[in-house]
């Protein structure tokens, strides 16, 4: 029942789901978006993203709502703890005056971190890669895609790249250490 539903949720987004359900019901609205705290089978809570539409009868009221729960947890993890990353990464570079970057294999995103150009967040990894010199790009591609399939765990190459466009390509040092995340603790 929506009860018991209900008392699985977190105290805190109870009444964020009972309102939307309430609207969907009534039919003052027609779509509801949710991000919710639940325990389910475990004591533990777990974070939860709702989608849900009315389904209505054939003189137009409400006689259902149907949704889909996606466990968004591991995701909110992964982003919490490139957060804590971006900190440590930004103090990092201002004390040794090098590069760093944070890629995110889940969804391919690439973060550098420079002395000189500061914090640079490129939404897909490619736009980064068009600054490293066409001889080298399949090697950091390779690289990258033995992250991604948790082939490697740490990788160091020179290759030619450039800080922007306008620049010049000159031989930097590409490493890095990979890791897998397991309940915001890295297992290697």
């Amino acid at each position: 029942s929506f009860d018991e539903i209900c008392s699985c949720i977190h105290p805190d987004d109870r009444n964020k789901m009972i309102s939307a359900f309430n609207k969907l019901s009534q039919g003052e609205t027609n779509n509801a978006h949710l991000t919710i705290r639940m325990a389910l089978q475990n004591a533990d809570w777990q974070t939860y993203e709702i989608y849900a539409i009315p389904m209505h009868n054939d003189i137009g009221s409400v006689s259902a709502i149907i949704g889909i729960r996606r466990d968004i947890s591991e995701e909110n993890e992964v982003e919490n703890r490139l957060k804590e990353i971006s900190k440590k990464a930004t103090a990092m570079v201002e004390v040794a005056g090098v590069g760093l970057f944070v890629y995110n294999s889940i969804d391919k995103s690439l973060i550098t971190y420079s002395h000189k150009t500061g914090r640079n967040p490129y939404d897909n990894v490619n736009r980064y890669i068009e600054m490293v010199h066409p001889d080298d790009k399949n090697v950091i591609l390779d690289i990258l895609n033995k992250v991604d399939n948790q082939q490697i765990e740490d990788f160091r190459v020179r290759l030619k790249a450039r800080a922007n466009k306008n620049k010049e390509y000159r031989t930097v040092e590409f490493c890095g250490k990979a890791y897998e995340y397991n309940q915001n603790t890295p297992t290697n």
